[in-house]
C-alpha cells in the first residue's frame, strides 16, 4: 500500500513540477516577446514616439 500511494503522488507530483516547469519556460521563449523586442529597434523609437518626445532627444 505504502508503494502504491508513493507511486500515485510521485506520478501527479512530477506532472506538476513538470508543468510548472514548463510554464517559465514558455514565458521566456514567449513569441510576444521576441517580436516586440525585435519591432522595437525595426520601428524605431524616433519614429514611434511623437513629433514632441522625438524633438527632445534630437
Amino acid at each position: 500500500m505504502v508503494s502504491n500511494a508513493l507511486s500515485d503522488g510521485g506520478d501527479p507530483d512530477d506532472d506538476t513540477l513538470t508543468d510548472l516547469e514548463n510554464e517559465p519556460d514558455e514565458a521566456e521563449a514567449d513569441p510576444i516577446q521576441t517580436p516586440t523586442s525585435k519591432k522595437r529597434p525595426k520601428a524605431s523609437p524616433s519614429e514611434d514616439l511623437p513629433p514632441a518626445v522625438r524633438h527632445i532627444p534630437s
